[in-house]
């Protein structure tokens, strides 16, 4: 039987405590620095949110928590990078913001 992966590394913000508020003012700075913004629903930000969570649950990193993520749609109809944060692991992922992009790799998440 395989042994389960070994868990991250605290990162920064979780070593320092640092408070979350400055990571939700990101949003600010996302929208007044990213020139090409999608303007996403908020169903569609929590579904995404959902989506997010799933497969860190399948990888074994559902705790993740206090750390930006990054979630790119390669779906034919999307293409599109997703920016997410949560200050705890229970908390449901927050969009900070998104914008089109080209993988070149469409199909799949």
């Amino acid at each position: 039987m395989p042994l389960p992966p070994e868990p991250p590394e605290p990162n920064l913000a979780q070593r320092t405590g640092l408070p979350p508020a400055g990571a939700f003012a990101m949003r600010q700075t996302f929208a007044k620095e990213v020139n090409r913004k999608l303007t996403v629903p908020l169903a569609d930000q929590q579904g995404y949110g959902r989506l997010l969570q799933h497969t860190l649950d399948e990888n074994s990193h559902g705790d993740l928590a206090n750390e930006f993520v990054v979630l790119v749609d390669r779906s034919a109809n999307m293409q599109a990078i997703f920016v997410y944060f949560r200050a705890k692991a229970d908390d449901p992922w927050s969009m900070i913001g998104a914008s089109p992009v080209s993988t070149g790799r469409p199909g799949s998440y």
